[in-house]
């Protein structure tokens, strides 16, 4: 091509990939969307259906409650689907400039945002880790990963249980673990929860089986990368996500 325009064609060439990207992301959306939101709509339509024809407030109320928790479900799923969403569009993009976070800090902040909540579901949620663990990173997609960490093990460690989570460097870097002492995922199924969509057959909480996922796919977007193994004792499920260090803020 002409000298000239080499700059405009590269600059229309990039657009040109961007733009594909992110109508592929759209695609998926949709898809996946229309998909998983099915069942939820249909029962809250069923529950609807039947507090118009309940003939007890008893009966009423009752169906009101199974059509809110159906609508809790649905905005948990998009809220997934949309930061899969955004991990898909992160990955396929020109790297962006990462920031020095402490993960220690970042950890115990939210873990401590989810003791009111893990207390309400019987759980005992806590956390271990001082000093400093430094790691590049979006802050923003990290908190995702830990949220997902700690949430997966509260819905699914089962009333009474214990959950853990722990930021310890060594020498292989920076390593988040959160771990519980509930039924845990059977060594066979534990390669299967790493696809999305796909459930581990760990108790009966509901779940779209995303969550794992969105966490291997955050960590590997920053070099990181997730094990998954047994908890305390040989109980529960202990999932680390081990991340390079830092070398300075």
């Amino acid at each position: 091509m002409p000298s000239e325009v080499e700059g405009l064609v590269e600059t229309v060439n990039s657009f040109m990939v961007r733009l594909q990207s992110a109508l592929d992301a759209l695609r998926h959306f949709s898809g996946n969307a229309s998909h998983q939101l099915r069942t939820p709509l249909a029962i809250i339509r069923t529950q609807l259906a039947l507090s118009a024809r309940a003939t007890t407030l008893e009966e009423a109320q009752a169906a009101a409650r199974k059509g809110d928790e159906a609508v809790a479900h649905a905005e948990r799923i998009l809220a997934q689907l949309l930061l899969m969403a955004k991990i898909d569009a992160a990955g396929s993009t020109e790297p962006q400039p990462l920031e020095v976070i402490d993960l220690i800090a970042l950890a115990q902040q939210i873990t401590g945002d989810r003791v009111p909540g893990a207390g309400e579901a019987g759980i005992d949620l806590g956390f271990e880790g001082d000093g400093k663990a430094l790691i590049r990173a979006e802050p923003l997609l990290i908190g995702e990963l830990l949220r997902n960490l700690i949430e997966n093990a509260i819905a699914y460690a089962g009333k009474g249980a214990e959950v853990t989570v722990r930021v310890e460097t060594d020498i292989g870097g920076v390593r988040l673990d959160v771990e519980d002492n509930g039924p845990g995922i059977p060594p066979e199924n534990r390669q299967v929860v790493r696809q999305r969509f796909a459930r581990g057959g760990r108790g009966q909480a509901p779940g779209m089986g995303l969550g794992l996922p969105i966490v291997e796919e955050i960590a590997g977007l920053f070099g990181g990368h997730l094990n998954l193994g047994e908890g305390p004792e040989g109980k529960g499920l202990k999932a680390s996500v081990t991340f390079p260090a830092a070398v300075s803020a």
